[in-house]
């Protein structure tokens, strides 16, 4: 059976320059950083100095709205250990689905759409060697003798026909 995936591109400027920023971030050298903290802390205190009343709440507000939603991200913490197949985690607006066809910039891995681009290798600083053969603890779990091992099988079974949905898949 082959799979055929139809590469999703970055389209939006944010996303772009988020990944600019990133990249660039990776190879900057400590003194470079301390410059730019430096220049950024005194851009911001000389912003707030200057901000009339209006603005200092409007960016009060923003803050407010900001931490909401850092709570909100919190209950996704760990959900993975504990999924709950009758939650549909699609409708959660910090979960986004979706096929494994965007290219890491620095190693072949398939990536979801908007997945961190360092996820997968760390912006290429950490290089696996390929596996060899299949690790014990993982063999116990794929043979399903156990209680533990079946359970393993039927929530991976589950999600990854749930994730399937979007990959078009040949024979």
């Amino acid at each position: 059976m082959r799979c055929d995936f139809q590469p999703v591109e970055l389209t939006s400027k944010g996303e772009t320059n988020r990944i600019r920023a990133s990249t660039s971030r990776a190879s900057e050298t400590s003194e470079k950083r301390d410059v730019r903290v430096e220049i950024l802390s005194v851009r911001t205190s000389t912003s707030r100095t200057d901000a009339t009343p209006e603005e200092r709440n409007t960016r009060r507000e923003t803050e407010l709205l900001w931490q909401s939603r850092l709570r909100t991200k919190i209950a996704l913490k760990k959900v993975a250990f504990n999924y709950n197949k009758d939650y549909d985690y699609k409708t959660h607006r910090d979960v986004v689905t979706g096929p494994l066809a965007n290219l890491s910039f620095h190693c072949p891995a398939l990536k979801f759409q908007k997945e961190t681009p360092s996820l997968c290798c760390y912006n290429g600083n950490v290089n696996l060697p390929p596996l060899t053969e299949t690790p014990e603890p993982f063999l116990i779990y794929i043979a399903g003798a156990t209680g533990e091992s079946k359970h393993f099988l039927d929530t991976n079974l589950e999600i990854k026909l749930e994730l399937s949905k979007d990959i078009v898949c040949s024979d």
